[in-house]
């Protein structure tokens, strides 16, 4: 994977289209990237609610009480290595762009490389399953409530909401592409098709 920075997002025009073959498929999802800020900003919300509830019932936590402003700040460095996983999941001649968009509060990599739909799927999942689940995993055996697990907790809930846009991603695999398929960008949208 070569992945490079590709600076500032401001459009769509800056991502680039991808040769698709003829039996190409647009995956049914949002068409610009303001429709996709609110949709994740809802997810988020779900998100949230849910792990909150999780908490309580797995960590006999209260959420709120536990809230940890350090875990917030955890967050923001692991935004780039969150991508970086992402973008390792291409083969390793497949060129990879990041992009930073401070007015989507998002970062993102694009590729107009296929991948498989595993392999899409697991690329979608892997930063939550490193930055999400396995702290707040740890925080299950963290005995007593403490600042180490109030950062943790705070800081695997952040990222589990960080996360919302894969999990688009990953119901559109799901719900979207056939079995033996392959997806691929070209602009803003996904694709999927049968090689």
């Amino acid at each position: 994977m070569k992945l490079v920075y590709k600076g500032i997002y401001k459009n769509e025009e800056q991502l680039p289209v991808g040769t698709l073959p003829d039996n190409a498929v647009k995956f049914k999802e949002p068409n610009k990237m303001a429709q996709i800020f609110v949709l994740t900003l809802l997810i988020s919300i779900v998100t949230l609610i849910i792990l909150f509830k999780i908490s309580e019932i797995v960590l006999d936590y209260p959420p709120i009480n536990s809230f940890n402003i350090l875990g917030i700040y955890l967050f923001f460095p692991s935004i780039i290595p969150h991508e970086f996983l992402h973008a390792l999941c291409w083969g390793k001649n497949d060129e990879v762009g990041f992009y930073i968009a401070p007015k989507q509060f998002m970062a993102f990599v694009h590729s107009t490389c296929p991948i498989s739909k595993s392999r899409f799927i697991w690329m979608s999942a892997c930063p939550t399953i490193f930055f999400g689940v396995l702290p707040f995993l740890v925080c299950i055996f963290i005995p007593d409530k403490n600042a180490i697990k109030d950062i943790l907790w705070t800081f695997s809930l952040v990222s589990f909401t960080g996360g919302s846009g894969d999990y688009v991603n990953i119901f559109n695999a799901l719900t979207q592409m056939p079995s033996g398929s392959v997806q691929q960008m070209s602009g803003l949208n996904s694709y999927w098709f049968l090689p």
